[in-house]
């Protein structure tokens, strides 16, 4: 019993961490379905990069999350970091805790989101009850 409760806990705290990357990496960026039905292939476009120092000590490149979607097989040593693909406005640090925030990460995010995307509303990966009033207080066209 000691060692589930040690064991849950960290299981618990690691499934959060790893749903907050994963929602940070790809927060409303879609890759596009194809007429056949299968989705285009995974460019930089995909995710959000960061390239702080610190973030590249402490997490080995993870940050380098574009390079990783467009390379998959590339060891996470050589990763590199893409000018043109969406850029978060801090390290993973300070970008779990403003995602903790919603009123904070949308107000951060959201145009970072459309310039990223130039307001191709095709390319955001929208919540479904939220798409028709997210494109009327941004201005999109359906």
């Amino acid at each position: 019993t000691k060692v589930l409760g040690f064991i849950v806990p960290v299981a618990m705290w690691t499934n959060f961490q790893l749903t907050s990357a994963n929602y940070v990496e790809h927060y409303g960026l879609k890759r596009l379905q194809l007429p056949d039905g299968s989705y285009e292939r995974c460019q930089p476009r995909h995710s959000w990069n960061s390239n702080h120092v610190l973030s590249n000590w402490m997490l080995f490149h993870l940050q380098r999350h574009a390079d990783h979607h467009a390379h998959a097989t590339r060891r996470y040593q050589a990763l590199r970091h893409f000018d043109d693909a969406p850029q978060l406005p801090s390290g993973y640090a300070g970008m779990f805790l403003v995602a903790y925030v919603p009123p904070l990460w949308f107000a951060l995010m959201n145009p970072r989101l459309l310039a990223a995307v130039d307001a191709d509303v095709q390319r955001i990966n929208f919540e479904p009850t939220q798409r028709e009033a997210l494109c009327r207080r941004y201005g999109l066209v359906v």
